[in-house]
């Protein structure tokens, strides 16, 4: 798998946990932490998932790194969970954001 596409699912992953978070209601400097988390999370799990060959498919389109995925997309809505209370509908976007990471991996690789 090459780098740029690893880029373009953390990139889509990044974007829509950002626009989720926006559309929540929370404010952009904390929306672009939880995208720029995402996007890092998810980047740095897919070469992990590339260097220990778990992209293997157990089921048609699904392999164990996209399961760590999810994970991944949550992550940055997470951080910011946990440094600000005060977030509203933390909750929808930590969901959203790690189910639409799961399908743009699905998608994009």
């Amino acid at each position: 798998m090459t780098i740029w596409r690893l880029a373009i699912a953390g990139g889509v992953s990044g974007y829509i946990a950002f626009a989720i978070a926006y559309l929540a209601g929370w404010r952009a400097h904390r929306s672009a932490v939880a995208g720029i988390g995402t996007f890092i999370a998810v980047c740095s799990w897919r070469l992990i998932g590339n260097v220990l060959h778990i992209n293997g498919d157990f089921v048609p389109l699904v392999s164990p790194a996209d399961i760590g995925s999810v994970a991944a997309g949550a992550s940055g809505a997470i951080l910011v969970r946990v440094r600000h209370t005060d977030v509203p509908n933390w909750l929808l976007v930590i969901v959203c954001s790690a189910l639409s990471s799961f399908f743009a991996n699905i998608v994009v690789l």
